[in-house]
């Protein structure tokens, strides 16, 4: 981390991880909530036709792996959360909280209620679209050791 002059006045290593690599599956459905959102917005005649659109971003190149982080979050009691990459449309992930000395406090991982869209000290919020397009927002408790 850096203060506001640029001087580094910190560094959080983060665990080894892997990599996980693009697979064809998750092009596709980069490419299908892509095509969603173009069906959703207004066209006029200037617009070009979705066809050609499609047809644009399967020739697009394209990432070989995921980024090893997609967003960070800092909670009022100043826990950095990493949220660790993931693809659009993915309802699962996972998060390694930090202390502000760098220490790992916890990790956090979920399979289903939607993506995280913020942190709170003890909870979680997470949001979901259901497939009429309905976002839902819930939040979720949770525990880390040692602090009550």
């Amino acid at each position: 981390m850096r203060n506001s002059r640029g001087v580094v006045i910190q560094k959080i290593v983060l665990p080894a991880t892997p990599r996980r690599p693009v697979t064809a599956k998750m092009r596709q459905e980069n490419i299908s909530v892509t095509m969603s959102a173009w069906y959703s917005q207004p066209r006029d005649v200037t617009s070009p036709d979705s066809a050609r659109v499609e047809a644009f971003l399967r020739a697009a190149p394209f990432a070989d792996s995921l980024p090893v982080t997609a967003e960070l979050f800092v909670t009022p009691d100043r826990t950095l959360w990493v949220l660790d990459g993931h693809t659009p449309g993915e309802s699962s992930w996972s998060a390694t909280g930090f202390r502000t000395d760098g220490a790992i406090v916890g990790r956090l991982r979920a399979d289903r209620g939607g993506l995280p869209v913020a942190f709170g000290n003890d909870r979680v919020v997470l949001k979901s679209t259901d497939k009429d397009g309905v976002v839902k927002l819930a939040t979720y408790r949770f525990r880390i050791a040692g602090k009550q």
